[in-house]
Protein backbone atom coordinates (compact mmCIF):
# COMPACT_ATOMS: atom_id res chain seq x y z
CA UNK A 1 0.00 0.00 0.00
CA UNK A 2 0.82 3.22 -0.42
CA UNK A 3 -1.38 5.37 1.99
CA UNK A 4 -2.64 4.29 5.13
CA UNK A 5 -6.18 2.90 5.68
CA UNK A 6 -9.07 4.59 8.28
CA UNK A 7 -11.68 2.79 8.78
CA UNK A 8 -13.80 6.14 9.80
CA UNK A 9 -12.82 7.35 6.29
CA UNK A 10 -13.38 4.47 4.42
CA UNK A 11 -14.91 1.02 4.87
CA UNK A 12 -13.74 -0.79 1.32
CA UNK A 13 -12.36 -0.67 -1.75
CA UNK A 14 -13.50 -1.81 -5.28
CA UNK A 15 -10.79 -2.07 -7.92
CA UNK A 16 -10.34 -4.14 -11.22
CA UNK A 17 -7.65 -6.08 -12.00
CA UNK A 18 -6.52 -6.95 -15.75
CA UNK A 19 -4.13 -9.44 -16.65
CA UNK A 20 -2.37 -9.25 -20.65
CA UNK A 21 0.01 -11.13 -22.62
CA UNK A 22 2.39 -9.83 -25.04
CA UNK A 23 0.44 -11.60 -27.90
CA UNK A 24 -0.72 -10.63 -31.21
CA UNK A 25 -3.63 -10.07 -30.73
CA UNK A 26 -2.64 -9.31 -27.32
CA UNK A 27 -5.31 -11.53 -25.02
CA UNK A 28 -5.91 -10.14 -21.46
CA UNK A 29 -8.85 -10.86 -18.61
CA UNK A 30 -10.00 -9.08 -15.67
CA UNK A 31 -11.46 -9.55 -12.29
CA UNK A 32 -13.18 -6.82 -9.95
CA UNK A 33 -11.47 -7.10 -6.34
CA UNK A 34 -13.33 -5.76 -3.00
CA UNK A 35 -11.34 -4.68 -0.23
CA UNK A 36 -12.51 -4.33 2.85
CA UNK A 37 -11.05 -2.37 5.72
CA UNK A 38 -11.32 -3.45 9.09
CA UNK A 39 -11.32 -1.17 12.35
CA UNK A 40 -9.16 -0.80 15.05
CA UNK A 41 -9.50 1.18 18.56
CA UNK A 42 -7.71 4.50 17.38
CA UNK A 43 -10.47 6.78 18.92
CA UNK A 44 -10.98 8.27 21.86
CA UNK A 45 -13.72 8.87 23.05
CA UNK A 46 -14.96 12.57 23.69
CA UNK A 47 -17.29 13.99 26.05
CA UNK A 48 -19.75 16.05 25.15
CA UNK A 49 -18.40 19.21 27.73
CA UNK A 50 -14.77 19.96 28.88
CA UNK A 51 -16.76 20.88 32.25
CA UNK A 52 -19.81 19.64 34.35
CA UNK A 53 -21.28 22.40 37.11
CA UNK A 54 -24.31 21.86 38.56
CA UNK A 55 -25.91 23.68 42.01
CA UNK A 56 -28.01 20.96 44.21
CA UNK A 57 -30.22 21.89 46.97
CA UNK A 58 -29.76 21.37 50.48
CA UNK A 59 -33.27 18.73 49.95
CA UNK A 60 -31.90 17.18 46.74
CA UNK A 61 -33.06 13.57 47.82
CA UNK A 62 -31.24 10.20 47.44
CA UNK A 63 -31.24 8.90 43.88
CA UNK A 64 -32.06 11.68 41.94
CA UNK A 65 -30.58 12.72 38.84
CA UNK A 66 -27.65 15.27 38.60
CA UNK A 67 -25.99 14.68 35.08
CA UNK A 68 -26.77 12.67 32.29
CA UNK A 69 -23.06 12.27 30.88
CA UNK A 70 -23.02 11.81 26.74
CA UNK A 71 -19.70 10.78 24.89
CA UNK A 72 -18.83 9.54 21.72
CA UNK A 73 -16.40 7.38 19.56
CA UNK A 74 -15.98 7.37 15.73
CA UNK A 75 -14.53 3.84 16.33
CA UNK A 76 -17.54 0.44 15.60
CA UNK A 77 -18.65 -2.05 17.24
CA UNK A 78 -16.81 -3.17 20.56
CA UNK A 79 -14.17 0.17 19.88
CA UNK A 80 -17.02 2.15 19.94
CA UNK A 81 -18.75 0.78 23.10
CA UNK A 82 -18.58 3.70 25.65
CA UNK A 83 -18.29 3.16 29.51
CA UNK A 84 -18.54 6.13 32.69
CA UNK A 85 -16.85 6.21 35.85
CA UNK A 86 -16.13 9.01 38.36
CA UNK A 87 -12.67 9.67 39.54
CA UNK A 88 -11.78 11.14 42.76
CA UNK A 89 -13.55 11.39 45.60
CA UNK A 90 -17.10 10.99 44.76
CA UNK A 91 -18.67 8.89 47.67
CA UNK A 92 -21.70 11.03 47.74
CA UNK A 93 -22.26 9.99 43.87
CA UNK A 94 -23.07 7.11 42.11
CA UNK A 95 -22.44 6.90 37.85
CA UNK A 96 -24.09 4.35 35.63
CA UNK A 97 -21.43 2.28 33.79
CA UNK A 98 -23.10 2.25 30.30
CA UNK A 99 -26.09 4.59 30.78
CA UNK A 100 -23.86 7.56 31.69
CA UNK A 101 -26.24 9.06 34.70
CA UNK A 102 -24.84 10.56 37.43
CA UNK A 103 -27.10 10.05 40.47
CA UNK A 104 -26.88 11.00 44.26
CA UNK A 105 -25.75 8.56 46.91
CA UNK A 106 -26.03 10.82 50.07
CA UNK A 107 -27.78 13.81 51.58
CA UNK A 108 -26.40 17.57 51.63
CA UNK A 109 -29.23 18.42 54.57
CA UNK A 110 -26.97 21.52 56.51
CA UNK A 111 -24.42 21.62 53.65
CA UNK A 112 -25.17 24.74 52.36
CA UNK A 113 -21.56 26.71 50.22
CA UNK A 114 -20.22 22.94 50.35
CA UNK A 115 -18.14 22.34 47.01
CA UNK A 116 -17.63 18.60 45.70
CA UNK A 117 -14.72 18.36 42.78
CA UNK A 118 -13.87 15.21 40.86
CA UNK A 119 -13.49 13.90 37.35
CA UNK A 120 -15.82 12.09 34.98
CA UNK A 121 -13.61 9.74 32.74
CA UNK A 122 -15.46 8.11 29.73
CA UNK A 123 -13.61 4.98 27.95
CA UNK A 124 -13.89 2.12 25.80
CA UNK A 125 -12.52 -1.05 25.03
CA UNK A 126 -13.75 -2.37 28.37
CA UNK A 127 -10.87 -4.69 29.93
CA UNK A 128 -9.13 -5.12 26.83
CA UNK A 129 -5.73 -2.76 25.94
CA UNK A 130 -5.17 -0.16 24.67
CA UNK A 131 -8.41 1.53 26.20
CA UNK A 132 -8.67 4.91 25.06
CA UNK A 133 -10.53 7.29 27.38
CA UNK A 134 -11.52 11.68 27.86
CA UNK A 135 -11.15 13.02 31.31
CA UNK A 136 -13.30 16.10 32.39
CA UNK A 137 -14.10 18.06 35.64
CA UNK A 138 -16.96 17.93 37.66
CA UNK A 139 -18.02 21.15 40.12
CA UNK A 140 -21.14 20.47 42.14
CA UNK A 141 -22.13 23.05 45.17
CA UNK A 142 -24.62 22.72 47.67
CA UNK A 143 -27.24 25.36 47.74
CA UNK A 144 -30.06 26.97 49.53
CA UNK A 145 -32.99 28.88 47.69
CA UNK A 146 -31.57 31.95 48.73
CA UNK A 147 -29.13 31.81 45.84
CA UNK A 148 -31.31 30.72 43.48
CA UNK A 149 -32.82 33.09 40.39
CA UNK A 150 -35.57 31.98 38.51
CA UNK A 151 -35.93 33.47 34.93
CA UNK A 152 -37.89 33.30 32.04
CA UNK A 153 -37.00 32.40 28.61
CA UNK A 154 -38.77 32.55 25.05
CA UNK A 155 -37.83 29.50 23.92
CA UNK A 156 -38.97 25.65 24.60
CA UNK A 157 -36.65 23.45 27.64
CA UNK A 158 -35.16 21.66 24.61
CA UNK A 159 -34.16 24.65 23.09
CA UNK A 160 -32.44 26.28 25.73
CA UNK A 161 -31.04 22.44 26.71
CA UNK A 162 -29.45 22.71 23.75
CA UNK A 163 -27.78 25.92 24.24
CA UNK A 164 -27.52 25.90 27.62
CA UNK A 165 -23.55 26.41 27.35
CA UNK A 166 -23.85 29.33 25.37
CA UNK A 167 -26.60 31.21 27.98
CA UNK A 168 -24.39 30.31 30.62
CA UNK A 169 -21.72 32.09 28.88
CA UNK A 170 -23.67 35.48 28.02
CA UNK A 171 -24.94 35.61 31.34
CA UNK A 172 -21.20 35.32 32.69
CA UNK A 173 -20.20 37.75 30.61
CA UNK A 174 -22.99 40.61 31.49
CA UNK A 175 -22.95 39.97 35.18
CA UNK A 176 -19.53 39.16 35.45
CA UNK A 177 -20.14 35.98 37.35
CA UNK A 178 -19.80 32.44 36.65
CA UNK A 179 -23.12 31.60 35.72
CA UNK A 180 -24.53 28.60 36.07
CA UNK A 181 -27.79 26.75 35.05
CA UNK A 182 -29.39 24.29 37.43
CA UNK A 183 -32.95 23.09 36.22
CA UNK A 184 -34.44 23.64 33.01
CA UNK A 185 -38.61 23.65 33.36
CA UNK A 186 -41.34 24.16 31.35
CA UNK A 187 -43.22 27.15 31.75
CA UNK A 188 -46.93 27.38 33.65
CA UNK A 189 -49.01 30.33 33.15
CA UNK A 190 -51.52 31.58 35.16
CA UNK A 191 -53.91 28.71 34.66
CA UNK A 192 -51.58 26.23 35.30
CA UNK A 193 -50.91 25.48 32.10
CA UNK A 194 -48.34 24.31 30.13
CA UNK A 195 -46.67 26.93 27.56
CA UNK A 196 -44.43 25.28 25.37
CA UNK A 197 -42.88 28.64 23.63
CA UNK A 198 -41.25 29.60 27.14
CA UNK A 199 -39.03 28.11 29.94
CA UNK A 200 -38.42 28.81 33.65
CA UNK A 201 -34.48 28.39 34.27
CA UNK A 202 -32.89 28.50 37.75
CA UNK A 203 -29.63 29.96 37.91
CA UNK A 204 -27.12 30.70 40.34
CA UNK A 205 -23.75 32.41 40.23
CA UNK A 206 -20.00 32.07 42.31
CA UNK A 207 -17.47 34.29 42.12
CA UNK A 208 -14.81 34.02 39.38
CA UNK A 209 -11.67 33.74 41.40
CA UNK A 210 -12.91 32.36 44.86
CA UNK A 211 -15.59 30.22 44.30
CA UNK A 212 -17.67 31.49 46.75
CA UNK A 213 -21.51 31.79 46.15
CA UNK A 214 -23.51 35.00 45.24
CA UNK A 215 -26.38 36.07 46.97
CA UNK A 216 -29.81 35.52 45.09
CA UNK A 217 -30.58 39.27 45.61
CA UNK A 218 -27.13 40.04 44.82
CA UNK A 219 -27.38 38.09 41.48
CA UNK A 220 -30.75 39.60 40.66
CA UNK A 221 -29.31 43.44 40.90
CA UNK A 222 -26.93 42.45 38.93
CA UNK A 223 -29.00 41.20 36.01
CA UNK A 224 -31.25 44.10 36.62
CA UNK A 225 -28.24 46.47 36.21
CA UNK A 226 -27.28 44.94 32.61
CA UNK A 227 -30.80 43.91 31.25
CA UNK A 228 -30.38 45.56 28.09
CA UNK A 229 -27.00 43.66 27.41
CA UNK A 230 -28.17 40.37 28.47
CA UNK A 231 -31.13 40.68 25.77
CA UNK A 232 -28.55 42.07 23.42
CA UNK A 233 -26.15 38.60 23.66
CA UNK A 234 -28.89 36.03 24.02
CA UNK A 235 -30.65 37.75 20.38
CA UNK A 236 -27.55 35.97 19.18
CA UNK A 237 -28.52 32.44 20.59
CA UNK A 238 -32.18 33.38 19.57
CA UNK A 239 -33.30 33.94 23.13
CA UNK A 240 -34.84 36.71 24.65
CA UNK A 241 -36.20 37.25 28.32
CA UNK A 242 -39.79 36.57 28.55
CA UNK A 243 -40.79 38.25 31.70
CA UNK A 244 -38.58 39.87 34.64
CA UNK A 245 -35.99 37.42 36.64
CA UNK A 246 -37.16 37.27 40.31
CA UNK A 247 -35.46 35.36 43.41
CA UNK A 248 -37.06 32.12 44.37
CA UNK A 249 -39.51 32.50 46.72
CA UNK A 250 -38.88 30.72 49.70
CA UNK A 251 -41.25 32.38 51.97
CA UNK A 252 -44.34 32.74 51.17
CA UNK A 253 -46.70 29.51 50.24
CA UNK A 254 -48.20 29.52 46.92
CA UNK A 255 -51.76 31.16 45.94
CA UNK A 256 -52.70 27.32 44.84
CA UNK A 257 -51.69 25.91 48.36
CA UNK A 258 -53.15 28.15 50.17
CA UNK A 259 -56.37 28.05 48.70
CA UNK A 260 -56.16 24.39 48.89
CA UNK A 261 -55.11 24.52 52.96
CA UNK A 262 -58.37 27.15 53.07
CA UNK A 263 -60.66 24.51 51.09
CA UNK A 264 -59.50 21.95 53.54
CA UNK A 265 -60.40 23.94 56.79
CA UNK A 266 -64.09 24.87 55.33
CA UNK A 267 -64.94 21.40 54.34
CA UNK A 268 -63.71 19.91 57.79
CA UNK A 269 -65.86 22.66 59.65
CA UNK A 270 -68.43 21.85 57.21
CA UNK A 271 -68.55 18.41 58.12
CA UNK A 272 -68.07 18.61 61.52
CA UNK A 273 -71.55 21.30 61.47
CA UNK A 274 -73.32 18.32 59.46
CA UNK A 275 -72.64 15.71 61.82
CA UNK A 276 -73.28 17.22 65.08
CA UNK A 277 -76.74 18.29 62.74
CA UNK A 278 -77.39 14.93 61.85
CA UNK A 279 -77.26 13.52 65.67
CA UNK A 280 -79.43 16.24 66.68
CA UNK A 281 -82.36 15.70 64.12
CA UNK A 282 -81.59 11.98 65.22
CA UNK A 283 -82.11 12.68 68.44
CA UNK A 284 -85.22 14.93 67.94
CA UNK A 285 -86.70 11.93 66.13
CA UNK A 286 -86.00 9.26 68.33
CA UNK A 287 -87.79 11.78 71.14
CA UNK A 288 -90.47 12.37 68.98
CA UNK A 289 -91.41 9.27 68.24
CA UNK A 290 -91.10 8.18 72.14
CA UNK A 291 -93.52 10.44 73.07
CA UNK A 292 -96.05 9.89 69.99
CA UNK A 293 -96.35 6.58 71.37
CA UNK A 294 -96.84 7.39 74.83
CA UNK A 295 -99.99 9.63 73.33
CA UNK A 296 -101.10 7.04 71.51
CA UNK A 297 -101.08 4.36 74.29
CA UNK A 298 -103.17 7.13 76.77
CA UNK A 299 -105.37 7.79 73.75
CA UNK A 300 -105.92 4.65 73.43
CA UNK A 301 -106.22 3.62 77.08
CA UNK A 302 -109.07 6.80 77.57
CA UNK A 303 -111.83 5.09 74.96
CA UNK A 304 -111.80 2.13 77.82
CA UNK A 305 -111.77 3.59 80.89
CA UNK A 306 -114.65 4.11 83.11
CA UNK A 307 -115.23 7.13 84.33
CA UNK A 308 -114.07 8.63 87.51
CA UNK A 309 -117.86 8.27 89.41
CA UNK A 310 -117.25 4.23 89.14
CA UNK A 311 -114.70 4.46 92.06
CA UNK A 312 -116.29 4.21 95.37
CA UNK A 313 -113.86 6.87 97.20
CA UNK A 314 -110.33 7.95 96.59
CA UNK A 315 -109.19 5.25 99.49
CA UNK A 316 -109.31 2.38 97.01
CA UNK A 317 -107.08 3.92 94.64
CA UNK A 318 -104.76 1.53 95.45
CA UNK A 319 -106.52 -1.59 95.94
CA UNK A 320 -107.39 -4.12 94.19
CA UNK A 321 -110.96 -2.77 93.56
CA UNK A 322 -109.92 -0.19 91.75
CA UNK A 323 -110.58 -0.84 88.33
CA UNK A 324 -107.45 0.98 87.29
CA UNK A 325 -104.98 -1.26 89.62
CA UNK A 326 -102.28 -3.27 87.41
CA UNK A 327 -101.78 -6.55 87.60
CA UNK A 328 -99.42 -7.12 85.06
CA UNK A 329 -99.84 -11.03 83.15
CA UNK A 330 -102.08 -11.65 86.15
CA UNK A 331 -99.31 -12.03 88.89
CA UNK A 332 -100.92 -11.82 92.30
CA UNK A 333 -97.77 -11.20 93.54
CA UNK A 334 -97.47 -7.54 93.20
CA UNK A 335 -100.64 -6.85 95.33
CA UNK A 336 -98.11 -5.89 98.19
CA UNK A 337 -95.69 -3.90 96.15
CA UNK A 338 -95.81 -0.05 96.33
CA UNK A 339 -98.41 1.54 94.19
CA UNK A 340 -95.37 3.11 91.83
CA UNK A 341 -94.14 -0.11 90.47
CA UNK A 342 -92.68 0.53 87.03
CA UNK A 343 -94.17 -1.79 84.12
CA UNK A 344 -90.86 -2.22 82.59
CA UNK A 345 -92.43 -3.18 78.86
CA UNK A 346 -94.27 -0.07 78.51
CA UNK A 347 -92.44 2.33 80.77
CA UNK A 348 -96.00 3.25 82.26
CA UNK A 349 -96.46 3.03 86.06
CA UNK A 350 -98.96 3.00 88.76
CA UNK A 351 -98.59 6.56 89.71
CA UNK A 352 -98.88 7.74 86.08
CA UNK A 353 -102.66 5.98 86.38
CA UNK A 354 -103.28 6.89 89.89
CA UNK A 355 -102.12 10.44 89.91
CA UNK A 356 -103.44 11.00 86.58
CA UNK A 357 -106.57 9.26 86.49
CA UNK A 358 -108.91 12.86 86.25
CA UNK A 359 -107.09 13.23 82.51
CA UNK A 360 -107.53 9.01 81.61
CA UNK A 361 -110.50 8.56 82.98
CA UNK A 362 -112.45 11.15 80.45
CA UNK A 363 -111.69 11.94 76.65
CA UNK A 364 -109.23 14.74 76.69
CA UNK A 365 -107.05 16.64 73.56
CA UNK A 366 -103.45 15.19 73.62
CA UNK A 367 -100.94 17.23 72.41
CA UNK A 368 -97.35 15.39 71.52
CA UNK A 369 -93.73 17.18 71.63
CA UNK A 370 -94.36 18.80 67.96
CA UNK A 371 -98.24 20.36 69.15
CA UNK A 372 -99.76 17.53 67.21
CA UNK A 373 -103.12 16.52 68.19
CA UNK A 374 -103.09 12.68 68.50
CA UNK A 375 -106.07 12.13 70.73
CA UNK A 376 -107.71 10.35 67.95
CA UNK A 377 -105.25 7.91 66.94
CA UNK A 378 -106.39 4.16 67.41
CA UNK A 379 -104.24 1.35 68.21
CA UNK A 380 -101.10 1.15 70.36
CA UNK A 381 -97.53 2.29 69.31
CA UNK A 382 -94.55 -0.72 68.89
CA UNK A 383 -93.46 -0.08 71.94
CA UNK A 384 -96.50 -1.66 73.48
CA UNK A 385 -97.30 -5.29 72.57
CA UNK A 386 -101.14 -5.30 73.96
CA UNK A 387 -102.83 -4.07 76.14
CA UNK A 388 -106.43 -5.40 77.29
CA UNK A 389 -108.61 -3.96 79.23
CA UNK A 390 -111.49 -5.90 81.36
CA UNK A 391 -113.61 -3.86 83.94
CA UNK A 392 -116.77 -5.53 83.25
CA UNK A 393 -117.11 -7.54 86.32
CA UNK A 394 -119.55 -6.89 89.05
CA UNK A 395 -117.23 -6.84 91.13
CA UNK A 396 -114.56 -4.46 89.66
CA UNK A 397 -111.66 -6.58 89.66
CA UNK A 398 -110.36 -3.83 87.51
CA UNK A 399 -107.74 -3.79 84.33
CA UNK A 400 -105.59 -5.94 83.65
CA UNK A 401 -102.51 -5.15 80.97
CA UNK A 402 -100.49 -7.92 79.70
Amino acid sequence: TLNSFDYEEDTFYTFVIIVADHGVPRLTSDKMVSVYILDDNDNSPILSDTIYRKGLLEDFSIGQTVFKFNASDRDSGLYGQIYYELVGEFSDFVVGLESGIMSTAGLFIGQSGRTIDFQIRAYDNEGVDPSLFDLENVHIVVLTPDYIVEMVLNRSPDYITINQHSIEDILTQAVGFVVVIDEISPFYDTLNLIDPSRSTVNIHATHSTTRTLIDGIELLKKVDENEALINTLLFTAGVQLAEPIAPRDTTLVSTELALIIVSSILLLFVSCCGCVLCLLLIRIYRLRRRKRAYARSYASLSTFLPSQSNISSPTDMHSITNPLYLSPYGDTSYLDKPASIRYESQELTMELFSQDFDLLASPVSMVDLFGEDVSDIDGLSSEVSRVLVDYGSEDGSGISII
